[in-house]
């Protein structure tokens, strides 16, 4: 039998070593979105007061959850109207449209930027957004739900959909901070995706590198760190397939557009690719290809 002493020293020591874990180098990257946050051992989720909501019918989420687009609250809102719009006039110029009954998953949604502006489409498609922060999610949940659906994921590559369940994914600036495991994503979004939908890609490409290089983006922050690393010139200057800049959570990673739609050929029909669809980022609209 332990005495108190004994089991209290075993108990911080355990908790010691499970904080160290999840800030490693190694697997820090994959533990901290354990609801909320891995430093803290417990949690409550308050009861959220009414808000006043905004132009769309929602509330708008803190700053902190912005993720970077826009200085205002109507900027970044008007930047997830905007990308929503674009992305469905490239998807209709594919012959494709959403109909009554379709899943609709954003792949990395954030704090909803662009889910909340398919609202209207909720009432006859089930609109779904999935993120790796617990944070965003949770604030989707208390706020935007119902009548869209929010789900925290993990950076494994994994969703919890079943197979050929969803007619529209949509990913943006998502495979431009995924290094090893791109692969893995691209093949289980395949795995989800209905035969004859639609994926809509975002990747940083040749077009985005010469955009930073500009001078009118040279407070751009990223535009700053990456033209601040001596790596990123010499990569750009190489004929590259792919590479990245950082790792994990921090990856920045760019493609040659031409060699991922030429690898993507082999699980998917590549119907359009569309640089600076997306800011300075290129989409890429995809189908399933069905084998066997």
């Amino acid at each position: 039998m332990f005495s108190r002493r004994l089991r209290t020293a075993l108990e911080n020591r355990i908790k010691e070593q499970f904080m160290q874990l999840t800030s490693s180098p190694i697997l820090g990257y994959i533990v901290p979105f354990l609801p909320y946050q891995a430093r803290h051992n417990s949690y409550m989720l308050p009861q959220q007061p009414a808000v006043q909501p905004e132009q769309d019918g929602f509330a708008v989420p803190p700053e902190a959850l912005w993720l970077g687009y826009g200085a205002t609250p109507e900027v970044y809102l008007e930047s997830g109207k905007r990308n929503i719009a674009l992305m469905q006039q490239a998807l209709a110029a594919t012959g494709w449209a959403l109909e009554a009954g379709d899943r609709v998953l954003d792949f990395g949604c954030g704090a909803g930027r662009m889910t909340r502006w398919l609202a209207d489409q909720a009432a006859d498609c089930e609109i779904w957004g999935t993120d790796i922060s617990a944070e965003h999610i949770t604030w989707c949940q208390q706020h935007l739900t119902p009548p869209l659906h929010f789900m925290t994921t993990t950076t494994l590559p994994h969703l919890p959909f079943e197979d050929h369940s969803c007619a529209l994914i949509y990913a943006g600036s998502v495979f431009s901070h995924l290094d090893d495991l791109a692969d893995a994503w691209f093949l289980e979004l395949r795995r989800i995706a209905r035969p004859g939908g639609r994926l809509y890609i975002t990747i940083m490409d040749q077009t985005t590198i010469e955009i930073l290089a500009r001078a009118e983006w040279k407070s751009f922050w990223l535009a700053w760190y990456l033209l601040t690393n001596p790596e990123y010139h010499t990569f750009t200057k190489q004929k590259y397939g792919k590479f990245t800049i950082g790792r994990a959570l921090r990856a920045q990673v760019f493609y040659d557009r031409n060699y991922l739609a030429q690898k993507l050929a082999r699980w998917f029909i590549v119907h359009s690719v569309l640089p600076e669809s997306y800011g300075f980022q290129t989409a890429l609209i995809l189908e399933k290809r069905v084998t066997g």
